[in-house]
């Protein structure tokens, strides 16, 4: 099941805390590179694009 936003960055800052761009990029990439974005569209549909526009908007609140 895919982590909301903040969860993900969350956890993903236990490893490397990324700047609001590095992390919009990684949602970029949930779309941009096909083995990304075929482990989301597994689970759903349009959860890809989901994903790297909710990344998006985490990264702006976190700038």
């Amino acid at each position: 099941m895919a982590r909301t936003p903040g969860a993900d960055y969350r956890e993903l800052s236990r490893l490397w805390t990324p700047a609001a761009e590095q992390y919009a990029h990684l949602g970029r990439m949930q779309v941009e590179d096909e083995r990304f974005r075929e482990n989301y569209e597994r689970i759903a549909d349009g959860l890809a694009v989901y994903m790297r526009d909710a990344m998006a908007a985490y990264a702006r609140r976190i700038r």
